[in-house]
Parts: C-alpha cells; structure tokens; sequence
C-alpha cells in the first residue's frame, strides 16, 4: 500500500492548495482548453457576481463582454501554441471584464498554462482596476 499512501498524501496536497485558492482576495479563475470554467473561488465570485456553481461549467464567455471574445479566443489560441508558460500582470495591458449585473470593469490579469496527460488548463489571477459603466 506505500502507493496508495502517495496518492493520498498528494490528493490532501491537491485539497490544501485548492482551499488557498478559494481563500484569496483576488479573482482565480481556471479553465480548460475549451475555456469552461473548472476553478472559481471566492476573490471571482466577489468580483463578477456569480457564484462558482452558477459557472462551474460554463463558458468563460460569460464573464467577457461581447466585443472581445472573438479577440479573447485567438489570445488564449496562441498563448496555448506558445513556448511561454506565463504572462505576468506587469507585461500585459488592463483587461475588461463583465460582471452579472452587465456592469463592466478594468483589472489586471496574469494567465499561465499547465499541461498534464495531454490537457491544458489555464488560470487567471485578476485584480479590479476600476469600474466602468455601460
């Protein structure tokens, strides 16, 4: 049974991290290579509006406004197809965000990229900027 005690030592690591992400005040946001939404913690939900079981799931379109997701979509395409494993916040321009009340707003991304056993998932770590109105 020493592997079972692997599995579970890094299943409990795994958990641990997972309830650091949801403890953040920041947006984190995980998707896969579809841009569905896997990971949604507690910072996200403050900033968008939604909780995590409204979009566990769902498109990341849901949180983009209309005009920028055709764009948003090429981005992550070619960042997925770069060498890169991370863009940081401090190298990116502001982003725009959409809130459920269809309020728009600037923050601050960084995204990075893991793979593993032929998958891809994407995080964002977001910071509000400001708050527009549209």
């Amino acid at each position: 049974m020493p592997h079972q005690k692997a599995v579970d030592a890094v299943r409990e690591d795994i958990r641990q991290y997972i309830n650091l992400l949801h403890l953040s005040h920041e947006a984190i946001i995980c998707v896969d290579d579809e841009q569905n939404i896997v990971v949604y913690n507690q910072g996200a939900e403050t900033l968008f509006g939604y909780t995590a079981d409204e979009l566990f799931g769902h498109s990341l379109d849901t949180l983009i406004p209309e005009r920028y997701r055709k764009n948003h979509k090429k981005h992550i395409a070619g960042f997925n197809r770069a060498e890169e494993r991370s863009q940081l916040m401090n190298k990116r321009q502001a982003i725009t965000g959409l809130r459920k009340d269809g309020q728009e707003f600037t923050a601050q991304a960084s995204i990075s990229k893991f793979r593993y056993g032929g998958e891809v998932t994407f995080t964002v770590v977001m910071q509000l900027l400001a708050t527009t109105t549209k």
